[in-house]
């Protein structure tokens, strides 16, 4: 399993729209109070259809992103297991989630935009992954096709901690060895933060995915070997 998004060329997407939104939605007098940060952009406008367009292309870069890192990760396994064991490896079911995007689609008879902001799409029999915390476990799903869902459930655990949060509740000492006593490799050069992906910062993997079962059925529960964070 492996994680990577649109990293800061998605953030300076949202951000460059956002404020375009502010902006017009202020010469609109709309009824949105700024305070909610629920700034918006019509379909029908050129900002609106350029922004739907600009993300998508963060989509694609995201996607890309993954599947070089991916790609890198085949290429040292597969010379592993030629160097001890003589076997090429075929890889095959691979399974490619996208969690915070916006995206068209038919529900109910209409079509409306879905906006999945820590979720993913899984709709029947769709696969998809949803992962706990280092050194916790993760599970492959397929969906239920939950209508009332939008045919969505959990992009993961859910963080119990924010990462500020995290790093000031847990210390660098207490993780390592929570992940040395798990038996978890960890690859990483500067381990000062490595609170914030902890095991203690997230929710419980086992209640989160109890608690939509009407929305998925476990497939596989993989649980952690190792963690190599960038």
């Amino acid at each position: 399993m492996l994680h990577s998004g649109s990293r800061h060329l998605g953030h300076k997407i949202c951000s460059h729209f956002n404020e375009v939104a502010k902006e017009l939605n202020s010469k609109w007098y709309t009824s949105v109070s700024a305070d909610l940060r629920l700034a918006f952009l019509p379909m029908d406008t050129v900002e609106g259809k350029s922004y739907i367009n600009y993300m998508n292309m963060a989509l694609a870069f995201a996607k890309e992103n993954r599947e070089k890192m991916m790609d890198a990760v085949k290429d040292i396994f597969t010379g592993l297991c030629e160097k001890h064991f003589s076997q090429t490896p075929v890889y095959s079911n691979f399974i490619n989630c996208h969690h915070n995007y916006a995206a068209l689609e038919n529900h109910y008879g209409k079509n409306v935009w879905v906006h999945r902001k820590g979720a993913i799409r899984v709709r029947e029999g769709e696969a998809g992954i949803i992962p706990g915390a280092m050194g916790s476990f993760s599970y492959i799903v397929t969906g239920n096709g939950n209508e009332e869902s939008f045919y969505s459930c959990s992009h993961g655990a859910g963080r119990l901690y924010s990462r500020t949060r995290a790093k000031e509740t847990f210390s660098v000492e207490k993780v390592m060895l929570d992940l040395k006593e798990g038996g978890v490799v960890l690859g990483k050069h500067n381990k000062a933060d490595v609170a914030e992906e902890c095991r203690f910062s997230y929710k419980d993997i086992e209640g989160v995915i109890n608690n939509e079962l009407d929305l998925i059925t476990p497939v596989k529960k993989l649980s952690t070997l190792g963690v190599v964070k960038g």
